[in-house]
Formats: structure tokens, C-alpha cells, sequence
């Protein structure tokens, strides 16, 4: 399964969307990803989260925040893995992610 996003121009932000991201530790982009990108990315981290809960189901219930270790291959098969990989070195995420820490 391939993640990739479509090409599309840079996506500039400004400084206040800097601003916001050191205030609220997250920046909300609308329609940086299309719907189908967003499915497919969402299906390989629910795959991920479910196989996750599984094998840690007591630490989850009794006080897990969240999964952890998303590209180990514990929970995911190879090719999902890449997926995974392959979607974040994207150019355009990798200009944002840029321009977010210089």
C-alpha cells in the first residue's frame, strides 16, 4: 500500500502558525491531505493501534495514554512500515516539518 500524498505546492505557514505550534504542541492544517490520503494513512495506524492494544492490553487499561513504537515491526508488516516511512520523507511534509524548526 503506498501513502503517498499528491504533489501539490508548498504549503507555506506563517509565524503565527509557529506561534501555535510551540504553544499548543500541534499545528492543524486543513485539507493538507485529501481524503484518501487520510484513509490510507489512517488504516495503517489503526492496524498498528489495534495490534498494539492486543499485546499490551493490561498496561492499556489500566493507564497506557497512548500506543508507542509506530514503525517498530512489531505491529506492522514490512510494507506498511515503508508506507509509513515513504509518507513522512515526502517533499512536501519534509518542507513543512522545515519550516516549522528553523
Amino acid at each position: 500500500m503506498s501513502l503517498s500524498i499528491n504533489a501539490a505546492p508548498k504549503c507555506s505557514i506563517d509565524e503565527s502558525a509557529t506561534v501555535e505550534f510551540a504553544k499548543q504542541g500541534y499545528l492543524k492544517l486543513s485539507q493538507f491531505l485529501s481524503s484518501d490520503e487520510l484513509n490510507k494513512l489512517t488504516k495503517v495506524v489503526n492496524k498498528f493501534h489495534q495490534s498494539w492494544i492486543n499485546s499490551n492490553h493490561e498496561f492499556y487499561q489500566a493507564k497506557a495514554i497512548n500506543s508507542a513504537f509506530l514503525t517498530s515491526n512489531q505491529h506492522l508488516s514490512s510494507g506498511d512500515r515503508f508506507a509509513l516511512f515513504e509518507f513522512v520523507s515526502q517533499p512536501r511534509i519534509v518542507s513543512l516539518v522545515n519550516e516549522m524548526f528553523k
